[in-house]
């Protein structure tokens, strides 16, 4: 668990599911990235030496005996770096097999889901599908569209602050990371301010 847009949206599954009568526990790495998720009592499970190519099988080892003891009836994948392992243990485990995609495939990446193993492949926009069926042999039928939910406050926010300002700022938030973009949105600002637009630009992100 990282702080980034995939994490959270695994964090508020995880919260809200047991309101719909589903139990849902988290697997990873580690959480220690993402301090908050320490004070709201999650079920994480953490496995350290996930990642490390000489520790992969016997970590997965463990892993499948501890999920044939509570055997779950769904796995969710998050991330493509765990699609394999989530693979192998949807098939050890004769269980449906979901992936959630948050981004485009990079040049001939392509997704390697065997379609026996899987129930649905989760796209997060409409882009994201057109970018998956043009670089898979996924069925249309397989790529469903969930939007990323957004929490919001219980109560309206309180009256803005008119301060005068009538120069609009145009953001971008995210992690500072070639993936996400930024150059795009430094090229835009540039046209726009050559195009003698007076506007503002701000980018928060962190990376």
């Amino acid at each position: 668990l990282e702080a980034r847009g995939s994490c959270a949206y695994t964090i508020r599954l995880a919260e809200h599911l047991p309101r719909q009568g589903v139990l849902a526990q988290i697997v990873c790495q580690t959480a220690g990235d993402v301090l908050h998720v320490r004070n709201r009592r999650l079920p994480i499970v953490e496995y350290p030496n996930l990642d490390f190519p000489v520790w992969r099988h016997l970590v997965e080892r463990e892993m499948l005996e501890v999920m044939r003891q509570n055997r779950p009836a769904l796995i969710h994948v998050q991330t493509r770096s765990s699609l394999a392992q989530g693979q192998r243990l949807a098939a050890a485990l004769d269980v449906p097999l979901v992936v959630t995609m948050h981004d485009f495939l990079a040049g001939r990446e392509t997704l390697r889901v065997l379609p026996e193993r899987f129930q649905r492949v989760i796209a997060v926009s409409d882009p994201v599908k057109t970018g998956l069926l043009e670089h898979t042999g996924l069925a249309e039928d397989h790529v469903e569209v969930i939007n990323s939910g957004v929490e919001v406050a219980a109560e309206p926010a309180g009256e803005v602050l008119d301060i005068g300002r009538k120069v609009p700022v145009i953001g971008a938030a995210g992690p500072l990371e070639r993936v996400k973009g930024h150059t795009y949105f430094l090229k835009a600002a540039k046209r726009i301010l050559e195009h003698g637009i007076d506007a503002e630009f701000l980018i928060a992100g962190s990376g």
